[in-house]
C-alpha cells in the first residue's frame, strides 16, 4: 500500500504529504538550557547560572540569543541601516537543502539585478518557522527603488512552478525592525525554535552589511555597559552564539 493510500485510510486527505505530518513529531523543545555554565556575579561574586544562549537549545536560550543579535543589530543599523525589509513563503513539498539552494539562487540574482540598474547590494537573511513551516526574512541595503514587484519577479525564477507569497517595503523604523527580525518580542507565540531536522544555518549576512562581525558588535556593546571590565575579567566569553 502506499503511503497515500494508506494516509487516506485513516481519513487523511490524498494530497497530505506524509512527511508533513512526520515533521511536527519533533520532542517539544525545552524550556530552560540544557547546558549552562556558571559565571561570578558582578556585585556579589556569589555564582550564578548562565544559559548558553544557543537558539537552538532552548526557549530559554532562544530569548537570550535574540536580545543579543536585536542589540548588535540596532548597534550596526545606527551607523548602516538598511533600506528595505522583504519576506518570502514557499508553499511546497520541498526539502530545507533546496529551499536554502532557491535562497541563495535569488540573492545572486537580485544582486545581478540590481547592478544592472546602477545599485549595490548588501544584505541579510534570517530564517524562521510558524508551526514548522519555513519562510525568510531579508533585509536589504539598496540604492534605488526596490519593490514586491521584483522580489516576486527574481524569486519566480529562482525556484519556478512553487506556490509562494512574497512582501517588500522601505525601511522606515531600523531599531524596531532590528528587534522583529530576530522576534526579540513579549509575545511568545510570535518565537519558535528551528525543527530539530534543520541543519542549516538561522541567519547569515553579506560581508558588508554590518559594520562588523556579530561576535565583534556584541563585545563592543559590553565594553561600553562595562568600561571597567566585565565580571571573571573574559568579555569575549559572552559572544553571540551562531545560528
Amino acid at each position: 500500500m502506499s503511503p497515500t493510500q494508506a494516509n487516506s485510510s485513516h481519513g487523511v486527505l490524498p494530497s497530505a504529504p506524509i512527511h508533513i505530518a512526520l515533521t511536527r513529531k519533533n520532542h517539544s523543545p525545552s524550556r530552560y538550557c540544557q547546558r549552562p555554565h556558571w559565571t561570578l556575579h558582578a556585585h556579589t561574586a556569589q555564582p550564578i547560572r548562565v544559559p548558553c544562549g544557543r537558539p537552538r537549545c532552548s526557549h530559554e536560550c532562544r530569548d537570550r540569543w535574540a536580545k543579543r543579535m536585536a542589540t548588535c543589530l540596532r548597534r550596526s543599523f545606527s551607523v548602516l541601516p538598511p533600506t528595505h525589509e522583504a519576506r518570502v513563503t514557499v508553499f511546497a513539498v520541498i526539502t530545507d537543502r533546496d529551499l536554502s539552494q532557491a535562497i541563495t539562487r535569488f540573492l545572486r540574482r537580485i544582486r545581478y539585478r540590481l547592478r544592472c540598474l546602477g545599485s549595490g547590494f548588501e544584505y541579510s537573511a534570517m530564517n524562521e518557522w510558524a508551526e514548522f513551516h519555513r519562510h525568510t526574512h531579508f533585509l536589504m541595503r539598496v540604492n534605488c527603488d526596490l519593490t514586491r514587484e521584483m522580489i516576486r519577479q527574481v524569486w519566480s525564477r529562482a525556484l519556478p512552478s512553487a506556490r509562494f507569497t512574497c512582501h517588500c517595503a522601505p525601511v522606515a523604523n531600523p531599531g524596531g525592525l532590528a528587534r522583529y527580525v530576530v522576534k526579540h518580542l513579549n509575545d511568545a507565540s510570535k518565537k519558535e525554535l528551528p525543527p530539530s531536522i534543520f541543519k542549516g544555518r538561522i541567519y547569515s549576512y553579506s560581508r558588508h552589511f554590518l559594520t562588523g562581525p556579530v561576535a565583534a558588535l556584541w563585545e563592543e556593546q559590553l565594553r561600553e555597559w562595562y568600561p571597567a571590565g566585565f565580571p571573571g575579567g573574559r568579555i569575549g566569553s559572552q559572544s553571540v552564539a551562531q545560528g
